[in-house]
């Protein structure tokens, strides 16, 4: 049978066992002769992630695809204002003069031309308007971070996943619409759809209580969240060529309707538990509870816990992962809202061109993430503690990240 050792903390929560020090001074999880683990079919659901009798992978896959609707649908707005014929002429921009340090006879070079380029367009946003509603987003999606952990905590996750990804679809259908009407309207359903997409989170953690044994959770989280990557490359790269060839609403339609095709095969395959899911094996079930320590014969878990709120905000390590997901964010979502821009106003890039360039650096995270949890599974195994390995890999990334800035920051021309 399989030996759990201390692996629940006091809010019924299970942690990641790598090695006695993480395990709070357990034995982690013991392979034994014979077990599910060892199985042939252990073997093929640990070793292939498509393997057909694995539902916890086609859980995380279908979580990644979800993640890949929601964040084409957060690149459709930051593509769509590149359209936008700017209120603001040359002479404008030269009234108002703005200091960029050592950048400046860059940027002046051009003489921002290309924000009032010719593009087919009836509408005519200001520069303070656009960013108005590509920040808007962010306004809901601040606001539900900690309630949507909480209300995944009190219901289940992967309706309540699945819920999001549908409504900010569907609320994706009516922007263009709204683009005529007001630019307030749009603030407002961009404002909705922050809301929503910030219970998106908290929820595939809240999916992975129950189906990611300790060992495969850094595997199949990672895998679920590449999808973010993926749809920022898909995301930027269709919506330049959706706009080009069919005009600025049709990504909103696009991502819409896939969006709601998504759910219905979301809602009808995902389950809150593993003992909920009628496909799957016996021997899955038993593997991924005994894993976590989960009682097979309840159905009902509690869900009373007391949140130790002052120990959060007195915390430094909690302030340290702050800091570290606001550098990530901050460059992440700056890659996604103005990339396209820089590549068109700098240098004079059409919509599809500059959509593809922009969609680089996430294809390549969309390579990176899923090896990176694989790696950091491997060393938590078999060398270093899993603190440590997140140290490494959140204090390695940034300062790269920090020095490719720089230097796009400095190209003079797009040779």
């Amino acid at each position: 049978k399989l030996v759990k050792g201390n692996d629940t903390d006091e809010y019924g929560n299970y942690n990641e066992l790598d090695d006695a020090d993480d395990a709070g001074g357990g034995s982690g999880v013991k392979k034994a002769a014979g077990t599910y683990y060892t199985g042939l079919c252990g073997k093929m659901c640990n070793s292939c992630p498509c393997a057909s009798c694995s539902k916890r992978y086609v859980t995380s896959i279908l979580c990644s695809l979800g993640f890949m609707i929601s964040f084409g649908i957060r690149c459709n707005t930051g593509v769509a204002t590149g359209y936008f014929r700017s209120l603001y002429n040359d002479s404008e921009l030269d009234s108002h003069p703005v200091s960029m340090g050592p950048y400046q006879d860059h940027f002046l070079k051009y003489k921002f031309a290309n924000v009032t380029r010719n593009v087919e367009s009836d509408l005519q946003w200001s520069p303070s308007v656009v960013g108005a509603v590509e920040s808007s987003f962010f306004w809901g999606y601040l606001v539900t971070q900690i309630p949507g952990g909480i209300i995944a905590n009190k219901l289940p996750a992967t309706k309540i996943f699945g819920l999001a990804i549908f409504t900010s679809s569907f609320l994706n259908l009516f922007l263009p619409t709204a683009c005529h009407v007001s630019f307030v309207l749009v603030i407002f359903i961009r404002v909705l759809q922050g809301l929503v997409e910030g219970c998106t989170y908290p929820a595939c953690h809240g999916i992975w209580r129950y189906w990611a044994p300790p060992l495969e959770r850094s595997r199949l989280a990672t895998l679920a969240f590449c999808g973010s990557y993926a749809g920022a490359v898909l995301g930027l790269f269709l919506s330049g060529l959706l706009s080009d060839w069919l005009g600025w609403p049709a990504p909103f339609y696009f991502y819409g309707v896939v969006g709601i095709l998504w759910f219905s095969v979301w809602w009808f395959n995902t389950y809150e538990r593993p003992a909920l899911h009628p496909g799957i094996t016996e021997e899955e079930r038993l593997y991924i509870e005994s894993s976590i320590g989960e009682n097979t014969n309840s159905n009902v878990i509690s869900k009373s816990m007391n949140i130790p709120w002052r120990s959060f905000f007195t915390s430094m390590p909690v302030y340290a992962i702050v800091v570290a997901n606001f550098a990530r964010s901050w460059s992440f979502y700056l890659l996604i809202t103005e990339q396209t821009k820089y590549f068109r106003d700098v240098f004079n890039y059409d919509m599809t061109k500059s959509g593809t360039f922009s969609a680089l650096p996430h294809l390549v995270m969309a390579v990176i993430v899923p090896l990176g949890g694989q790696l950091a599974d491997r060393l938590r195994k078999k060398l270093l503690t899993t603190t440590v390995v997140r140290k490494i890999f959140n204090c390695g990334g940034e300062p790269a990240n920090f020095y490719w800035f720089k230097c796009n920051a400095q190209l003079h021309s797009n040779m």
